[in-house]
C-alpha cells in the first residue's frame, strides 16, 4: 500500500514557498489583458469582420506574451542590456508569428470568425511564441557575464 508520505515527500521550506509577488503580477497581467481586450471583443462581436478578428488576435497575442515574459518573468532584469537585445529579437519573432496567424485568417475566413478555431489557432501560436521568446531570453542571458566577475554556475562558451 502506498502511504501518504510517499506521494508527497518532504520538501525543504525554500521549495515549498510560493512567490506571491510573481503570482500577483500574473493576476494583474490577466486583468490587464481582459480589461484592455473588452473593446476589441465588443468590436469583433458586433462587426464580425476579418479586420476586427485580426485586431483582437493581435492584441491578445501581444499583451499575453510580452506581459508574461517582460512584466512577470524578467521584471528584475529590465535594466540589463542583454534583455533589450533579447527584446529586439522577440519583436521580430512576434511580427513573424502575427503574420503567420493573419495569413491563416485570410486563407480561412469562414473559420476565423468562429470562436473555437480562433481560440485554437491563437493558443497554439501563443504557446509556440512564448516558448521561443523564453528560449531567446535564456540564450541572451547566458552570454552575459556576472557583474562581479564570479562564476555563477554557467558553462563557459
Amino acid at each position: 500500500m502506498i502511504g501518504f508520505r510517499t506521494l508527497f515527500p518532504n520538501r525543504t521550506l525554500r521549495e515549498a514557498q510560493v512567490d506571491w509577488i510573481e503570482e500577483h503580477r500574473k493576476d494583474r497581467v490577466g486583468w490587464l489583458v481582459f480589461a484592455g481586450g473588452l473593446p476589441f471583443i465588443a468590436l469583433a462581436i458586433f462587426h464580425q469582420t476579418l479586420l476586427t478578428i485580426m485586431l483582437l488576435q493581435g492584441y491578445f497575442l501581444t499583451a499575453m506574451d510580452f506581459g508574461l515574459v517582460f512584466f512577470v518573468a524578467e521584471r528584475k532584469n529590465i535594466m540589463r542590456p542583454w534583455l533589450w537585445k533579447a527584446l529586439a529579437s522577440c519583436i521580430l519573432l512576434h511580427i513573424g508569428v502575427l503574420l503567420a496567424v493573419f495569413s491563416w485568417d485570410k486563407t480561412n475566413p469562414h473559420l476565423a470568425i468562429k470562436g473555437a478555431p480562433l481560440t485554437g489557432v491563437l493558443f497554439v501560436a501563443g504557446l509556440v511564441e512564448l516558448y521561443l521568446m523564453l528560449w531567446i531570453i535564456e540564450i541572451c542571458k547566458s552570454k552575459e557575464k556576472p557583474p562581479d566577475g564570479s562564476d555563477d554556475g554557467r558553462l563557459a562558451a
